[in-house]
């Protein structure tokens, strides 16, 4: 049987042809015999492990956490917490719980039409960008006036340039619009087609959120059961904070690992099945959850460092110290730029050990190879994604508030309490919907790497054509090859 020839082209792109056998008139004989020749398992880089010892390590830690928060939240967690609940109280847990549901429906409807319309909401979503400079200096012009400041105008300066650069940029990206596009819908399809990713990412969901509120109550409970001062409680809130961060990173990097295994397999595989998504959150909740918890902490001490020297830029800009609330800000601005950098490194990270069954360390070297040779083009997409998911969550969030004012309005005993009401609202259906985001956003950067390598791009070839198809044109287009 001969080969399905690669070939390189001037930009070191690989091009894979369709084989003529694999046309819809082929033969199941034929087409199965192709993905005989392109096995996962003779993936070079499949299964390669390293740091294992590290991994380990860094399971039991997390796991020994997630204990000891468990324990504490539920031996000390009522003597920190108000248990004088009344009816009140209880009509509001209902309505949030209510309100979370509701949101996990609007963010279904969303994904479905963003998934349909895809250019459209991503055009719809860098507008959005440009409406929201114009509204920052419009707004802050007009304040500034009020307060008869010489230096009125420089909002409007500052913010109008800001909207004229993202017209430009818009202008200027549509090819690449055009390929985050074709992302979005072949990966669309693929979590449609595995229905089971979003009722695993929604279990995530669940126990993230528990876990959350039980550090919370843990770090209450211990306070108050062991009379601590106030220096001591804040110890015990900074412990609890950083592993707060961890905890959050570690689940969000689980679903990150589950929906690229599954996603990765959907493109390799075409007789996968509902089981399989089972197989892939046992292995990500086992052999997985070292690495993640390895690249977890490192984003997770740095979002702990940046968010107190935010704290500390504005105590020092409270009290009238102008110049050191400037050096704290440049300073949380390049530690942001820091941490943007190590998640789109640990988002990749996690892709390449869900879909090759990676250790964190392999991945990591991998991630790196892959960010020198199309480093812009992985960012480019992943900045059109991650701002249309924004987008949607700020949608179902403002739609989740509008529900919540109205139900408080309805409510005498509530009225007192509608903005708050709104308040929560808006905080579930953003969070809610960025469950559902998270598992779209995993499955757009996996079928990236799955059509940038050159293995799985020659396997996604034989096993998903036509998705293939869609993205090599689109991709030619964007990126056509140098003469």
């Amino acid at each position: 049987m001969n080969d399905v020839e690669l070939t390189l082209n001037d930009t070191n792109e690989f091009s894979a042809p369709i084989p003529a056998e694999l046309s819809e008139s082929a033969p199941t004989e034929t087409t199965e015999l192709y993905e005989e020749q392109y096995n996962v398992y003779e993936d070079p880089l499949f299964g390669r492990k390293s740091c294992i010892p590290c991994d380990l390590l860094m399971a039991g830690c997390f796991l020994s956490y997630l204990l000891v928060t468990a324990v504490f939240g539920f031996k000390y967690g009522d003597e920190g917490a108000q248990s004088d609940w009344n009816d009140q109280d209880n009509l509001v847990l209902k309505f949030s719980i209510a309100i979370a549901f509701i949101a996990l429906g609007f963010a279904s409807l969303w994904s479905l039409f963003m998934i349909l319309f895809a250019k459209v909401f991503i055009n719809l979503s860098l507008a959005f960008l440009v409406v929201t400079q114009i509204v920052l200096a419009v707004t802050w012009t007009i304040k500034l006036k009020d307060e008869n400041n010489d230096w009125f105008w420089w909002p409007a300066v500052v913010f109008s340039i800001g909207a004229l650069l993202i017209l430009i940029l818009i202008c200027v990206i549509q090819k690449q619009i055009a390929f985050s596009t074709a992302l979005l819908r072949v990966a669309g399809k693929a979590c449609v087609m595995n229905p089971m990713v979003f009722f695993f990412t929604i279990l995530f969901a669940i126990l993230k959120i528990t876990f959350f509120l039980l550090a919370i109550y843990a770090s209450l409970g211990i306070g108050e059961h062991f009379n601590l001062t106030d220096g001591q409680k804040a110890g015990v809130w900074i412990c609890f904070s950083l592993g707060i961060l961890w905890s959050y990173s570690v689940f969000r990097g689980l679903v990150q690992v589950f929906t690229a295994d599954v996603v990765a397999n959907w493109c390799r595989d075409s007789s996968i099945s509902c089981l399989y998504s089972l197989r892939a959150f046992v292995r990500t909740v086992s052999v997985h959850l070292g690495g993640v918890a390895m690249g977890s902490i490192f984003v997770a001490i740095l979002e702990f460092i940046n968010m107190i020297v935010t704290q500390t830029a504005r105590m020092f800009a409270s009290e009238g110290n102008c110049c050191a609330a400037c050096c704290m800000y440049c300073l949380r601005g390049l530690l942001g730029c820091i941490e943007y950098m190590l998640k789109v490194f640990t988002k990749y990270a996690y892709t390449y050990m869900g879909a090759l069954n990676m250790s964190f360390c392999s991945a990591g070297k991998e991630v790196v190879e892959m960010l020198e040779s199309k480093g812009m083009m992985a960012i480019s997409s992943d900045l059109l994604i991650e701002n249309l998911m924004w987008f949607g969550s700020l949608v179902i969030g403002g739609c989740c508030a509008a529900i919540s004012d109205v139900f408080a309005t309805g409510k005498s005993d509530l009225q007192d309490d509608a903005a708050a009401l709104s308040a929560i609202g808006f905080f579930l259906g953003y969070i809610t919907s960025m469950v559902i985001f998270d598992c779209i956003c995993s499955a757009v950067n996996t079928i990236f790497v799955v059509y940038s390598r050159d293995f799985t791009r020659a396997r996604m070839n034989v096993v998903r054509p036509r998705q293939f198809q869609k993205l090599d044109k689109v991709w030619t287009l964007a990126y056509p090859p140098k003469c």
